[in-house]
């Protein structure tokens, strides 16, 4: 329940509005994240781009969203201290 409110709530964020995410661990901040960017990018939403203060912190994210994409959509992991 938590999490589909917090679902909602990204996918109505534009682009120009920043989105900042905070909470105790294990909470599920970054499954929802990776959740709503599965979501944007099977609406054709683009790119998104995600910042942590480690390349570990966002691989939930990039799990998550592996798991809701159809086949046809890519995931590209940089490598650790990749510039893009």
């Amino acid at each position: 329940p938590e999490q589909r409110s917090f679902v909602e709530a990204v996918l109505r964020t534009t682009g120009s509005s920043p989105l900042l995410v905070s909470g105790r661990r294990g909470r599920g901040k970054s499954a929802a994240l990776g959740m709503a960017a599965a979501v944007v990018l099977q609406r054709g939403g683009g790119h998104i781009v995600v910042t942590s203060p480690s390349q570990p912190a966002t691989w939930q994210i990039f799990e998550t969203a592996e798991k809701y994409l159809r086949d046809e959509q890519v995931i590209r992991r940089p490598q650790p201290f990749e510039l893009h």
